[in-house]
């Protein structure tokens, strides 16, 4: 089963990781302008089940890379503690704000724009989000995040202890769920 880890850094934190690690990072692939629209309920159904609960839950969203007008369908869902990922590649984006998924009503909810970076991290996979960007759909209303986050994707056990390799310790990170927390519910955000 594959491990994952995220952390989040301050620019001069990454920077100092960066710098620090420079021999070990290995680009994997090009870096991609990242752009995804999130889905829920009108009552905020998928966003409540994201924060409350670890599993019977999902999240729904279309993506889009380097804005080149191919769009995904991604389902995330998170069942019995199993992971599975449902992804539809389509070259038309709907503008309709509406999706039937399941018994669910769903309708754009949030757009987070990101820069991903790819590298190989001694056994593992690592990526970098900057530039992180909350948008609420048909609307002005924007917040930009001053946050890295970085995501370790372990593939088997050989890389361990991996507290020693990072400035800080790694933790839950959602950017659906922190948009929503953003952009609809600011008093909550710590």
């Amino acid at each position: 089963m594959r491990k994952e880890y995220k952390f989040v850094m301050d620019n001069i934190q990454l920077s100092n990781f960066l710098n620090h690690f420079r021999s070990d990072l290995q680009v994997l692939h090009k870096s991609n302008n990242i752009k995804s629209v999130y889905y829920d309920t009108s009552d905020f159904y998928i966003y409540r089940s994201s924060l409350y609960r670890d599993i019977n839950k999902f999240k729904f969203r279309i993506r889009e890379y380097n804005n080149n007008n191919q769009f995904h369908k991604e389902i995330k869902i998170s069942h019995h503690q199993k992971l599975k990922f449902k992804s539809k590649k389509f070259s038309e984006l709907n503008q309709n704000n509406k999706i039937y998924y399941k018994n669910f009503k769903l309708e754009q909810k949030s757009t987070v724009s990101y820069f991903r970076k790819y590298y190989k991290f001694f056994n593992s996979r690592l990526t970098i989000d900057s530039n992180i960007e909350y948008q609420k759909p048909r609307s002005n209303i924007k917040f930009v995040e001053s946050i890295n986050v970085l995501e370790l994707k372990l593939f088997d056990n050989s890389f361990s202890d991996i507290q020693w390799y990072f400035p800080k310790s790694p933790i839950k990170f959602s950017k659906f769920e922190n948009s929503i927390t953003t952009l609809y519910f600011p008093h909550k955000k710590i």
